[in-house]
């Protein structure tokens, strides 16, 4: 196992073999660095990773049910197939982070920073993305049924195949060709 893993204070040390990783899940991750490391399929349910770093990481199949991911940053990460059912992400950073068939329902994203993140066939059903800056990010094929982006910044975010049935987008900054590809797949918008 290669990367960082760079405590802040009361957090880990360097991580320098894969059993030690495997039981990360366990313990506090507020405020941690971490950088470059492979943490597929690990168990982070009810973590509190608030103000938390974790950047070019593979966090495929992980278990991130009921976290608190408030303010933390979680850029150019393989999150592919994670679980956040039940989190809270408010002002999250996931920039350009991969998060295709990802299970997210009624996650608070309000006010996040995910520009150019793949959401490709992600639940997200009643979502909130309200202020949120999505610029460039894809929801080819999601379910965003229910879900909220009044305010959010969409320029060049793609919505081909995805279900907007009853997905409110009055007052987000979105084209009017984009306004129509919403409502043509259930979506609201005031255009």
């Amino acid at each position: 196992m290669s990367g960082e893993l760079t405590p802040q204070p009361g957090g880990l040390t360097q991580h320098t073999h894969t059993q030690e990783a495997h039981t990360m899940g366990k313990r506090k991750l507020h405020n941690m660095f971490i950088k470059n490391l492979d943490l597929t399929d690990l168990n982070f349910k009810g973590q509190y990773l608030a103000t938390g770093f974790i950047c070019r990481s593979n966090l495929e199949g992980c278990n991130m049910m009921k976290m608190d991911l408030t303010r933390a940053t979680l850029k150019h990460n393989n999150m592919r197939r994670v679980n956040l059912t039940h989190s809270f992400a408010q002002q999250v950073e996931l920039n350009e982070s991969d998060l295709t068939e990802a299970a997210a329902p009624g996650v608070t994203f309000y006010k996040g920073y995910m520009s150019k993140v793949n959401f490709t066939r992600a639940n997200l059903e009643g979502c909130n993305f309200e202020n949120s800056n999505l610029q460039g990010a894809i929801f080819e094929g999601a379910n965003l049924a229910g879900a909220r982006f009044s305010y959010a910044w969409l320029e060049g975010a793609s919505f081909e195949g995805a279900n907007l049935e009853g997905a409110n987008f009055i007052a987000a900054h979105i084209s009017k060709a984009q306004a129509a590809l919403i409502k043509s797949l259930g979506g609201i918008t005031e255009y």
